[in-house]
C-alpha cells in the first residue's frame, strides 16, 4: 500500500501544467529625427527630450501614442523645426532637417 502511494505520488509530481507564453506587440508609433546637429534640442508637445541627434534613424526611436504631435527641434536658441506631425498606429516616421 505504501509502495502504490508512493509511486502515485511520484507520478503526479511528474506531471506538468501546460505552458503558454503572451507576447505583446507595440503598436505604439515611432518618431526619429534625422540630420539633428549635436546640439540640437528636440521637444514634443512642449515636453523637452534633450537632444535630437539621439534619436537618429537607425539610433534610437521614440515611442509616441498616436494621434497629431507638435514636433520642435531648436539649436542655440534657433527654431530648426515646428510643426505639427500626425502618427498613426504603428507607423514609423521620420522628421528630416535641412542640412
Amino acid at each position: 500500500m505504501k509502495k502504490i502511494l508512493i509511486l502515485g505520488v511520484l507520478s503526479l509530481a511528474a506531471c506538468s501544467y501546460p505552458q503558454s507564453q503572451a507576447t505583446t506587440v507595440d503598436t505604439r508609433p515611432h518618431l526619429c529625427i534625422a540630420n539633428a546637429p549635436a546640439d540640437a534640442l528636440l521637444s514634443v508637445d512642449g515636453v523637452a527630450l534633450g537632444s535630437a541627434a539621439a534619436y537618429a534613424p537607425g539610433v534610437r526611436e521614440l515611442a509616441l501614442d498616436h494621434g497629431t504631435h507638435r514636433v520642435t527641434v531648436t539649436e542655440n536658441g534657433k527654431v530648426l523645426f515646428d510643426n505639427s506631425v500626425y502618427l498613426g498606429d504603428g507607423a514609423n516616421s521620420t522628421v528630416t532637417l535641412p542640412q
